[in-house]
């Protein structure tokens, strides 16, 4: 969500293709994000033709923080990329999840299984992550991104937020 509002300028404003870009999220997922910016965040956004405008920060977020979050420098680094699990993150055998069965209709439920996984589809080719998604249970619903292992890579900061991270890890089913 941060990396979302730091792609608007509030000079120039900018475009769906323009914010998927910077972001790496699919459009999909940039137009949720700029709804749950503006409902959660009391964000000011202005969408004028093809082109959303920052009119109001609003008093939840600072465009300075928002900012490094573009730029990654608030991201964890990428866990896939380390053969260590992080403490309190169960590590996963990756050779049991594929990408491309959950694309092709597997099924699959998360780690905690008081939520749903929706899969939206594939992330964009720019993205870190190889899913994009929505979890659900009786209390809301939650916008997603996960890494190709399977393992929940980001969530609304705002939605679910007692609940650790790896909850929403994906696990194809037998």
């Amino acid at each position: 969500m941060l990396m979302v509002l730091a792609s608007l300028q509030p000079a120039e404003g900018a475009s769906l293709v323009s914010i998927s870009e910077k972001t790496g999220l699919d459009k999909k997922t940039v137009s949720n994000l700029l709804v749950q910016l503006s409902e959660q965040g009391a964000v000011k956004i202005r969408k004028q033709g093809a082109v959303y405008h920052l009119e109001d920060i609003g008093p939840v977020f600072k465009m300075e923080g928002a900012r490094m979050a573009l730029k990654g420098a608030l991201n964890a680094p990428i866990i896939g990329a380390f053969p260590i699990a992080k403490k309190g993150h169960v590590s996963m055998n990756q050779s049991n999840f594929s990408v491309q069965a959950v694309l092709s209709g597997a099924t699959v439920h998360c780690r905690d299984t008081r939520f749903r996984p929706i899969i939206d589809g594939a992330a964009s080719e720019n993205s870190r992550y190889a899913l994009t998604g929505k979890v659900v249970n009786d209390d809301g619903v939650m916008m997603m991104l996960w890494d190709s292992d399977g393992r929940a890579g980001v969530k609304s900061p705002s939605t679910f937020r007692d609940y650790p991270l790896n909850s929403f890890d994906l696990i194809l089913s037998s």
